[in-house]
């Protein structure tokens, strides 16, 4: 009888771990799946090129607000965030618009200035020219703000 206690105990053992080793699994794909976004997530890129002054700069901007900018001219990174106001215009837009990409060119060949932008949106819609031309300012202003 001792010994038919014991294999009992092992197969509630083996049974135990399969159910708490699927829960885990199960869960693990669960969040994987989750439309929840993380917070360090670049939902904004906008660069701008050329241009007489040689203009090499970008930036990023995450979901949570955290701007990250760079220039080559001269040579530079700074970190920095969001107003509230401009957060908020940022998820208006994201929620309005699904993918959105502006390449903004000036038409100058020798010294011509390029501007681009790309914003992941989780609407539907698409910005009209006079919403492309206010991101791209907004997103102009907000570069300024952060390098200065």
């Amino acid at each position: 009888m001792p010994m038919l206690r014991i294999q009992i105990n092992c197969f509630a053992a083996v049974a135990v771990f399969l159910v708490l080793w699927s829960a885990a699994c199960s869960g693990r794909a669960i969040e994987t799946n989750s439309v929840t976004e993380p917070q360090s997530e670049m939902v904004l890129t906008w660069g701008r090129y050329g241009g007489f002054a040689g203009f090499c700069d970008e930036m990023q901007v995450s979901v949570s607000g955290e701007v990250r900018i760079q220039s080559c001219r001269p040579k530079a990174e700074k970190v920095g965030k969001l107003s509230n106001d401009d957060l908020r215009r940022l998820a208006e837009w994201r929620k309005s618009f699904g993918s959105v990409a502006i390449d903004s060119k000036d038409g100058a060949v020798a010294d011509g200035m390029s501007v681009m932008l790309t914003l992941k949106g989780t609407g539907r819609g698409q910005p009209t020219d006079t919403q492309r031309r206010e991101i791209l300012e907004w997103a102009e202003r907000v570069y300024s703000r952060t390098k200065a």
